[in-house]
């Protein structure tokens, strides 16, 4: 095994939690996006049941 310094361990396990956090910052705009996605549907779906039930 290599001998790491303890600011050097420091630095690599910062660099993997930026990582991580932009990971999780992407998949949560995704989800956002799908969200969004599902509630304009949604309204749509509702809209239509109306318009139907109207009729």
């Amino acid at each position: 095994m290599h001998n790491v310094s303890l600011s050097h361990a420091a630095e690599i396990h910062k660099n993997i939690e930026e990582l991580i956090n932009e990971q999780n910052n992407e998949r949560n705009y995704e989800n956002s996006e799908s969200i969004s996605n599902i509630i304009k549907l949604n309204e749509r779906f509702e809209a239509a049941l109306k318009e139907e039930k109207n009729k």
